[in-house]
């Protein structure tokens, strides 16, 4: 919010309903989202609210975006774990796997 001189978080969320363009295209850089292919435009309602259009021209990867990067400075740790409901109960994890020739991997773990 600093970056922006906004103060409180009444400040935010006044801004972020008056320009939604502004708030969305601020969240995907903070969140250093990675983009194949670089949006144009951020937002398009010229169809109306109810038909909006985000991230115009972009391409991403969400499972590039949500563990792959992620891979190379974080692979030796746990990207998801639950319990599964089963006649035993056992925790499982999912580890990312770094490969040199496919990315990483996903590996379940019992």
């Amino acid at each position: 919010m600093r970056k922006h001189r906004i103060h409180t978080l009444d400040e935010l969320t006044k801004r972020s309903i008056d320009d939604m363009e502004w708030f969305w295209d601020a969240c995907a850089k903070d969140l250093k989202i990675e983009w194949f292919k670089p949006y144009k435009k951020v937002l398009d309602t010229s169809k109306g609210i109810e038909w909006a259009r985000w991230f115009i021209g972009g391409k991403l990867n969400i499972a590039h975006n949500c563990t792959d990067r992620h891979a190379g400075t974080r692979g030796d740790k746990t990207a998801s774990s639950g319990k599964a409901k089963t006649e035993k109960s056992e925790d499982s994890r999912i580890e990312l796997c770094p490969s040199k020739s496919t990315g990483s991997q996903m590996v379940s773990r019992a």
